[in-house]
């Protein structure tokens, strides 16, 4: 029952505001780090040639004059990180590939993916234009 006397028109107006309402997306420039792989650092050989690398690096950095904190403290992030990214490098993958290659079948229509399957043997409307390779597998 909705009136003067009842909340629900009050709440029907809120929720619909607060789906309007979006965030500034102003990310121009801006790049996200990477994860590094630190586990290379677990060897002692690797960590103090990277200590070596590390404390020349900083060493030829050179802070300015009229810097704000904020500045100098990115400008050392930057020498920093990429010094760890070129002696570290990214971790390799951990996931796992979505087909196996040593079935042949499947890897064979995955690497042919433009090729046409016929509808020969096919169940009527069993393949759907976007998806017959894969699903020419799974019916004829």
């Amino acid at each position: 029952m909705r009136g003067v006397n009842c909340w629900t028109d009050h709440q029907i107006l809120r929720s619909k505001v607060a789906f309007i309402v979006r965030q500034k997306h102003n990310r121009q420039g801006t790049s996200k780090l990477t994860k590094l792989n630190t586990a290379k650092l677990s060897t002692t050989s690797h960590r103090e040639s990277f200590e070596q690398e590390m404390d020349s690096d900083v060493a030829q950095w050179e802070e300015k004059e009229h810097s704000t904190p904020d500045e100098e403290w990115a400008a050392l992030q930057q020498v920093v990180y990429n010094t760890a990214k070129t002696f570290i490098a990214k971790p390799d993958r951990k996931h796992q590939d979505w087909f196996d290659p040593s079935t042949t079948r499947s890897y064979t229509l995955l690497l042919a993916g433009e090729t046409k399957p016929t509808r020969e043997g096919c169940k009527p409307g069993a393949l759907d234009p976007p998806l017959q390779h894969i699903k020419m597998s799974a019916y004829c």
